[in-house]
């Protein structure tokens, strides 16, 4: 019986960390806990907790501890990170925002072009080229 007594008073929150009642001001709710009559007996008994509130807080830790020792090789934490695909950054330049830097991608046909020049050819040009393509014989 005692363990059970004790078990139930884990499961309650102290008065002080219970939520208060809806409505009920914060000055209520703390003359309520130190009771001025009868209940104030049974608040010191009761080692001042809240009845009316559960903490599962022991519970869900136990249950905890029991899925980490269960796992295989006993070391869950490091298989769930290994499982897990590490994250990647983009690689931004973080000056170029605001318009500081011009964007621009190159396209492959236009690397080697250059536009059309007039070009000048120099007086002997017509001779020589008459030279070169003319029959002689």
């Amino acid at each position: 019986m005692s363990e059970q007594h004790k078990l139930i008073k884990r499961s309650q929150l102290p008065r002080q960390l219970a939520p208060r009642p809806l409505g009920q001001p914060a000055a209520a709710a703390a003359a309520s806990a130190s009771g001025d009559s009868e209940d104030e007996g049974r608040a010191a008994a009761a080692g001042d907790r809240d009845p009316e509130t559960y903490d599962e807080g022991d519970f869900y830790q136990q249950l905890l501890k029991e899925l980490i020792d269960s796992a295989p090789g006993g070391n869950l934490g490091a298989q769930l990170a290994a499982a897990r695909p590490a994250k990647r950054r983009k690689v931004v330049d973080r000056r170029a925002s605001k318009g500081r830097k011009l964007r621009y991608h190159t396209l492959d046909k236009l690397v080697g072009f250059m536009a059309p020049t007039q070009l000048t050819t120099p007086p002997f040009a017509e001779q020589l080229f008459a030279n070169l393509f003319t029959h002689q014989g």
